[in-house]
């Protein structure tokens, strides 16, 4: 008979499985990924997984949502910022985002195009809960910056994804992608900000 984890054994365990997680979606991406691999990192048994996930894309769900909660609440905690300067806090606090996105974990499976692999296994229910953090981040800068009349959200919401799909393209662009992507931001800004 198996001896049941206690809750702490339960808590160590799963910070071991979004840890492997992490590094796996680093490394291998979502399909070379195994809950055999998984569990061997966490040290656990295949069967003990499930305890935890009803799948490995519930667990690489996990901890991308957790990603991105964390850099968006970063964003937030930049755009909170007291700065009167409103072009550059905007300018900086999208440029900040792509950054981290670019030197995360998650970039590999992004050029990959493996998040649908992910989502495709997820119960509907999950994917329903999931937050929409773009048009979060949209309504947040719009109410911090006083847009309403300057941008329409959807169509902020729009250049936004259309300015992080460019690191679908960071090869193609080159040497120089932190600069170029930081002037197409600046011009985003330039056009929200301008006098009228």
């Amino acid at each position: 008979m198996a001896v049941a984890f206690t809750d702490y054994e339960k808590e160590i365990i799963r910070e071991k499985l979004i840890l492997s997680a992490k590094e796996c979606l680093k490394k291998y991406g979502v399909k070379k990924t195994t809950v055999d691999e998984l569990s061997k990192m966490a040290g656990i048994s295949k069967g003990a997984f499930y305890i935890f996930f009803e799948s490995k894309e519930a667990l690489f769900f996990e901890v991308l949502e957790d990603f991105q909660k964390n850099i968006f609440k970063d964003a937030f905690k930049d755009l909170d910022s007291y700065s009167k300067d409103y072009k550059y806090l905007f300018t900086e606090t999208i440029f900040n985002l792509i950054i981290s996105v670019k030197n995360s974990f998650i970039i590999n499976i992004i050029k990959n195009n493996e998040i649908e692999l992910i989502y495709r296994k997820l119960p509907e229910k999950v994917l329903l809960k999931h937050d929409d953090f773009d048009e979060a981040l949209a309504n947040h800068m719009i109410e911090k910056f006083n847009l309403e009349n300057k941008i329409d959200k959807n169509v902020l919401v729009a250049v936004l994804r259309a300015i992080f799909m460019t690191l679908l393209h960071e090869r193609e662009i080159g040497n120089n992608f932190d600069e170029a992507i930081k002037i197409l931001i600046e011009g985003l800004a330039n056009s929200i900000f301008e006098v009228n």
